[in-house]
């Protein structure tokens, strides 16, 4: 029986892999070790052509594809200190070259990557900038533009950095009046306290998101969230249980717009949770209790009403999920375990304690909505020394690479590694409720994949002849492991970059949904 499975899986990574890889790029790589190095990309809209670093050990690569995969340059450059290791963005410069911004661990030092292939040079340059008596919040590139947002301390003021010669130079600054709040204690919140995660009465920093991607709750129970939409910046933020305050800013122009969208309102408004999501044009939001949950789906454009899905913990079932009630979290030691629950009751119960969170993706003309809260993983207990179990935090499997430089793979990493109680549910159009089963997505085809792969590395050698063989190659040198991993988009299609650890070979393979 193994054989056949054996032969099966062959089978599939043999037929996935020939259809979907697009490059397989001799590199060189020198180091024995992979541990904290970087492997990104720079998609080029305009040109179509494909930037990838790859660091070593003390040398780190850089190769311009065009858009059919074919090298067209090619550098090297002494990595990077390890001081410099965090990328939060790049720059396409008008005349061809390239810039990969980068900063260290306390945000306070910043520097650049020059890239220009033309040239077949590659220069780092410390810039010479520091923030006066603000934060760094977060940072994008939009259109090769690379931007960088601050909050000043003590205030409601927030900045908005362009980048231009080997500096940051300050744009546009908005007063975010619409954040400051008071907790029930008294103490005001300003914007910065909202959006940096210092100091006391810190609500959680912002969080870039890939919306284009499927996400798991483990990033969409963040309460402020920052989609980048056509040409806007979308601000979404819950902090308040009865509404969901939105702050539109048009780019290149710097153009503010303020909304409110209504959460839905339960029967009692004790302790809730809330959160919300934006998906297309769609204001996906959710309210829920111990007792009691509804969601509404809102049109983002007009605010008007679209659905709204009410749940009570006396149902004996909820009947718009498409699988059972999931709690996925840390098994001993290492590994994800996986649990099913019945009662609606408990569903609402377990929610209702953690970091509640909403997410929609669409497959099929259906939008698959997940519906559930974040799991808080105990300190202590089991494990090792009281170390956390159950694998890495969300942007561990790479390096030190932020959500900043690259959210789709930030939220490859909340998927794969998610701690959560949830329901998965179908609907229409119409958002009617529709029967069936979930699809895999693009993500879990990834995942497949990568399995697959090293599965395939310990069979296909011709000294692996017997079963034992084979086992102990799959737990041994010999397995061409995934690693300096990548998950990046570029034309609308989402790739997956690493380098096989026998072979030493940079592989990129395209996925469709």
């Amino acid at each position: 029986m193994k054989k056949h499975i054996l032969v099966i899986v062959v089978f599939f990574i043999g037929k996935l892999y020939a259809q979907q890889e697009v490059l397989e790029l001799p590199v060189n790589y020198k180091s024995t070790f992979f541990d904290k190095k970087e492997s990104l990309a720079i998609s080029n809209e305009d040109t179509g052509d494909l930037v990838l670093y790859i660091e070593d050990a003390r040398q780190s690569k850089l190769y311009l594809l065009n858009p059919n995969f074919e090298t067209i340059g090619q550098l090297s450059i002494e990595s990077l200190p390890n001081a410099f290791k965090e990328f939060i963005g790049h720059q396409i410069h008008k005349d061809g070259s390239y810039s990969m911004l980068f900063t260290n661990t306390s945000k306070k030092k910043y520097g650049e990557l020059h890239i220009d292939f033309a040239k077949e040079t590659a220069v780092v340059n410390e810039l010479d900038f520091k923030f006066k008596k603000e934060a760094y919040v977060e940072s994008f590139s939009h259109k090769g533009v690379f931007y960088l947002i601050s909050a000043m301390k003590y205030s409601n003021e927030v900045n908005f950095y362009t980048f231009e010669k080997q500096t940051f130079s300050k744009s546009k600054t908005f007063t975010f009046d619409f954040l400051e709040s008071k907790s029930p204690s008294g103490y005001l919140k300003t914007s910065y306290q909202h959006l940096v995660t210092k100091g006391i009465g810190s609500s959680g920093s912002l969080i870039k998101m890939d919306n284009t991607a499927p996400n798991a709750i483990e990033i969409t129970s963040k309460p402020n969230k920052l989609y980048i939409i056509e040409d806007e910046l979308v601000f979404t933020f819950d902090h308040k249980k009865s509404k969901t305050t939105i702050a539109k800013i048009k780019l290149p122009e710097f153009h503010l717009d303020t909304l409110t969208f209504k959460m839905p309102k339960l029967e009692k408004e004790g302790f809730v949770n809330h959160n919300s999501y934006l998906y297309e044009d769609k204001l996906f939001q959710i309210k829920v209790a111990s007792s009691e949950m509804k969601f509404t789906i809102r049109d983002f454009k007009s605010n008007s009403l679209l659905k709204e899905i009410a749940l009570s913990k006396d149902e004996d079932s909820i009947t718009f999920k498409n699988t059972p009630i999931i709690q996925e979290g840390p098994g001993f030691i290492a590994g994800t375990r996986t649990r099913e629950m019945e009662a609606t009751s408990k569903f609402l119960r377990k929610i209702s304690r953690g970091d509640v969170g909403i997410s929609a993706y669409k497959q099929n003309e259906n939008y698959k909505v997940v519906l559930g809260s974040k799991i808080e993983i105990k300190r202590g207990g089991g494990g090792f020394g009281g170390l956390p179990v159950g694998g890495l935090p969300i942007g561990a499997i790479g390096g030190a690479v932020s959500i900043s430089f690259n959210p789709t793979f930030y939220a490859y990493g909340g998927y794969s590694s998610t701690k959560s109680t949830h329901i998965d549910c179908l609907f229409n159009n119409d958002f009617e409720h529709v029967e069936g089963d979930i699809l895999d997505n693009v993500f879990d085809k990834i995942e497949a994949f990568e399995e697959a792969f090293e599965e395939r590395s310990a069979t296909k050698s011709e000294e692996f002849t017997t079963e034992d063989d084979i086992y102990e190659a799959r737990t041994s040198r010999y397995r061409n492991l995934v690693k300096l991993k990548n998950v990046f988009t570029h034309h609308n299609k989402i790739y997956f970059g690493f380098i096989g650890a026998q072979d030493k070979k940079y592989h990129l393979v395209r996925f469709d949904d």
